[in-house]
């Protein structure tokens, strides 16, 4: 494994400047190598709970750094490729603040070394990771027997087997659970800003990075929502048919009650579902569903909505479609979709 290409990827990653090309190339190292998808779990852990580690796990961080540094000039000096079609110039500037930003995950990953390796007193957890790209889901079952329909686009990182006082899983992105039920051994799934705590129940979670809401959808059973980001209280209690959205950007908490949470679970039938949306946002769900690349030629359409239902469909089915209902082309530039139209 080479680990500064991994620290590269994993922190343009983590800070949302990787290319799609360089997220591929990401997902494939960790695929392929369980040393690496360890490696990066621990610093996605520590990149969202910095505060939160730091505060239990103290460290000197002026040695970390001088270690850190050494390690950023090596880097630079192998100019560690990150991608087949990376730019012919980077910016001495741009590296740099990507080496600030590596010294900020590196630091607390040593950290999470340091504490792993003082801690002897339990068995080391063997981490297991699904990472769907945009056009794949998958359905895995745990250790335990919790069945999770993980949606694409979205990475699970789970236990080989549970140890412990819980059963705790970390997702980016969608997925439903089914959760076997054990009073004894709550089941926790983790996403950056919220913790959903169950004993046995059927619920959604939908926690895209690049969405402004945290979703959270119950369908049987009770879970515990905890927040670390909300100003308002910090857990919240559903019931069935309630659904927990939380706000990014403002920060704030709403629960809806009797919500059709079909629409919502949708997916893991198969079942894409447009409801009355901009053909802008139903284009984002047609690029995760498919792994294809679309582009709006013209603006005056991108606000046109649609509504529409496919089950099993292929893209091909769902673009003459959009053309009888919104009377929008298509054409393929390459591998991109390009949707033409005069307006609605």
């Amino acid at each position: 494994m080479n680990n500064e290409q991994i620290w590269l990827l994993t922190t343009k990653y983590l800070s949302k400047e990787a290319t799609e090309e360089e997220i591929d190339q990401l997902m494939k190292l960790l695929e392929q190598d369980e040393e690496a998808a360890a490696l990066f779990h621990k610093m996605n852990l520590m990149w969202n709970h910095p505060k939160k580690w730091s505060s239990l796990h103290p460290y000197d961080p002026e040695q970390d750094k001088r270690r850190l540094f050494a390690r950023i000039r090596a880097a630079e000096e192998k100019s560690i490729p990150l991608a087949k079609h990376r730019p012919s110039m980077v910016s001495k500037y741009l590296f740099r603040g990507l080496a600030a930003a590596i010294v900020l995950i590196a630091v607390c990953t040593i950290v999470f070394f340091q504490q792993s390796s003082r801690d002897t007193s339990s068995p080391e957890v063997v981490w297991e990771l699904q990472a769907n790209p945009r056009g794949k889901r998958t359905i895995q079952t745990l250790a335990d027997g919790t069945v999770v329909h993980l949606n694409a686009n979205s990475r699970l990182k789970y236990a080989k087997t549970f140890s412990g006082d819980a059963r705790e899983v970390f997702l980016e992105g969608e997925a439903y659970f089914d959760v076997v039920s054990n009073p004894e051994k709550p089941f926790i799934v983790h996403t950056p800003e919220i913790a959903t705590r169950v004993l046995g129940t059927s619920f959604n979670v939908r926690a895209y990075s690049d969405e402004p809401e945290v979703k959270v959808s119950l369908l049987e059973g009770k879970v515990e929502i905890s927040n670390s980001q909300s100003a308002a209280a910090r857990k919240h209690f559903l019931s069935p048919d309630q659904q927990y959205i939380f706000n990014r950007k403002d920060t704030t908490i709403n629960i809806n009650t009797n919500t059709d949470l079909e629409k919502a679970i949708a997916w893991k039938e198969n079942r894409l579902i447009i409801d009355g949306e901009s053909l802008e946002e139903a284009v984002k769900k047609l690029e995760i569903w498919y792994g294809v690349s679309i582009k709006i030629a013209n603006p005056a359409i991108k606000d046109c909505q649609w509504i529409a239902t496919f089950e099993n469909e292929p893209i091909a089915t769902v673009l003459k479609v959009l053309k009888y209902a919104l009377d929008v082309s298509h054409e393929y530039q390459g591998d991109k979709i390009v949707l033409k139209g005069k307006g609605c």
